[in-house]
């Protein structure tokens, strides 16, 4: 039965767990395969890139212009970004979860 219960209580833990720096991990990722190829006219757009978390397990990749969403229908780069960089995503996420597993177990 106690390990019955270890096991339950570890499972809790992962379940209560905030992987918010996980994700934010994976948009780092992105961020950086993403700036560099952002078009430049003045350079303002190119330097509103950033992460930051956005609640419990979310995290935010934005380009903070009024005028990004155009600049990328008409030019995209975020999402070459993203299909060029998914795997270093995913792995970069799921190094974090397993450090925070490590931590638990």
């Amino acid at each position: 039965m106690a390990f019955q219960d270890k096991l339950t209580r570890q499972f809790q833990l992962l379940a209560d767990k905030d992987f918010s720096d996980a994700v934010l991990a994976g948009a780092d990722v992105l961020l950086a395969v993403a700036k560099p190829d952002s078009p430049v006219d003045t350079g303002f757009m190119k330097g509103s890139h950033n992460t930051r978390k956005a609640g419990k397990n979310e995290a935010l990749f934005e380009v903070a212009t009024e005028y990004a969403v155009i600049v990328e229908y008409r030019q995209p780069w975020v999402r070459p970004a993203i299909d060029r960089s998914f795997i270093r995503i995913v792995k970069a996420v799921g190094k974090h979860i397993e450090d925070d597993i490590k931590h638990v177990v």
